[in-house]
């Protein structure tokens, strides 16, 4: 979703807006938003579940780092060719 500029809405949306003020990777910044969030919630759930909670989120976050930028496609080729006054239509044909 995000290579198509759109999102899901929450720490997805903020995302979105932070990086795109401040030009940083949307992956990251969701990376440091969930991260946040999960760190805060330690001491309700414990060592052992916030561990298995940051590994599931680097691995969203390279997930979506190598994914958002799949609809941006490559510059075309630019062919220069003659010049001449038939508008280089010799070369078409």
């Amino acid at each position: 979703m995000l290579a198509y500029k759109t999102n899901t809405g929450g720490t997805d949306l903020l995302a979105q807006f932070v990086a795109r003020r401040y030009g940083l990777p949307v992956a990251l910044l969701i990376l440091g938003i969930d991260g946040l969030i999960v760190a805060g919630s330690l001491p309700a759930i414990g060592w052992e579940r916030t561990v298995f909670s940051l590994i599931t989120i680097v691995a969203v976050a390279s997930c979506t780092h190598v994914f958002s930028g799949i609809r941006r496609r490559p510059a075309p080729y630019v062919v220069i060719g003659p010049i001449g006054r038939d508008g280089g239509g010799a070369w078409r044909k």
